[in-house]
């Protein structure tokens, strides 16, 4: 079995990722849109922040506006803080 590269992965398991290297292969928004079954404007946009992901090193998260994201603690903000459930 050969082994997968985190491209393969990507490919496989992050959609985005997949419309990202199918458009670097040579393929425009407009065909992704009719392969898909999506707007071509949505395909674009997508395309544009795995760029920006990959070229900047930006990291987006495209979740569900429902979803609440988890904030970000620092270790240096939790460096005293007790362990849950052993709290004083």
């Amino acid at each position: 079995m050969a082994e997968s590269t985190v491209f393969d992965l990507l490919y496989d398991e992050y959609f985005p990722f997949r419309l990202y290297a199918d458009y670097m292969l040579g393929r425009s928004p407009a065909e992704l849109a009719v392969d898909f079954g999506l707007s071509e404007n949505w395909i674009t946009e997508r395309i544009e922040a795995v760029r920006l992901c990959i070229e900047k090193q930006v990291r987006l998260n495209l979740v569900s506006p429902a979803v609440k994201p988890v904030p970000f603690v620092s270790a240096a903000h939790t460096a005293g803080a007790q362990p849950r459930g052993q709290q004083i």
